[in-house]
C-alpha cells in the first residue's frame, strides 16, 4: 500500500519487514528472524530518535495501516461481490444442464466426464412448520450488554466483571 505520511527512514526500516505471527511474536519476512513482542518494543525504543519523534513515527504510521486497511475492506467487498456473481452464474449453468439431460444420461468430452445420477434425500421444512423443540437445536451464549447493563445495577455474576482500560488511543 502507498504510505501517506513521512516516516523517519531508521523508524521506517524498523517497521516494514515485521510481521505478526501472534499476540507474543513477530517474525522479520527478510531475515525469517522470529522475536517476542517485548524485544520488538525494545528494539523501537532503542531507535535513536527522540521521544516525540518516535510517538509521531508511531502516530503517522498507524494512520498509514487505518489507511490500507479502509483499501483492503473496499478490495474485499469487490472481490466478494465477483464472488456472488461467479457463484450465481456456475447455479444457473449448472441448473440448466440439469434441466438438458436425463437421469442416468453419461457423457464423455474430451477433458471431463458428466453423469446425470438420482439426487440425494433432503429435509425440506415449511416455514409455517411445527418443528418439535427435540429436533431444534439452540445456540446460547452470554449478551455482554445484558450482563454489562446486571453488573451496573450492581448484579453480582461469577467469573464475569466490567473492566476499563487505563487509557486508550484516539488518532484523528
Amino acid at each position: 500500500m502507498m504510505n501517506l505520511y513521512l516516516l523517519n527512514k531508521e523508524f521506517e526500516n524498523a517497521l516494514i519487514n515485521i510481521v505478526d505471527i501472534d499476540d507474543d511474536y513477530v517474525a522479520d519476512v527478510t531475515t525469517g528472524e522470529v522475536i517476542t513482542q517485548e524485544e520488538y518494543d525494545k528494539a523501537l525504543n532503542a531507535l535513536s530518535l527522540s521521544r516525540e519523534d518516535k510517538i509521531k513515527n508511531c502516530v503517522y504510521y498507524t494512520k498509514s495501516l487505518e489507511l490500507d486497511e479502509d483499501v483492503i475492506i473496499q478490495e474485499i467487498k469487490r472481490l466478494q461481490t465477483l464472488k456472488r456473481t461467479k457463484t450465481n452464474a456456475k447455479e444457473r449453468m449448472k441448473n440448466y444442464i440439469l434441466k438438458n439431460v436425463d437421469k442416468g444420461e453419461k457423457l464423455d468430452f474430451a477433458t471431463i466426464r458428466l453423469s446425470c445420477i438420482a439426487g440425494l434425500e433432503s429435509i425440506e421444512i415449511d416455514a409455517d412448520a411445527d418443528v418439535p423443540q427435540e429436533y431444534c437445536r439452540v445456540k446460547i451464549e452470554p449478551s455482554k450488554t445484558e450482563l454489562k447493563k446486571a453488573l451496573k445495577s450492581g448484579i453480582e455474576i461469577d467469573g464475569v466483571r466490567l473492566v476499563r482500560p487505563e487509557k486508550r488511543l484516539m488518532i484523528k
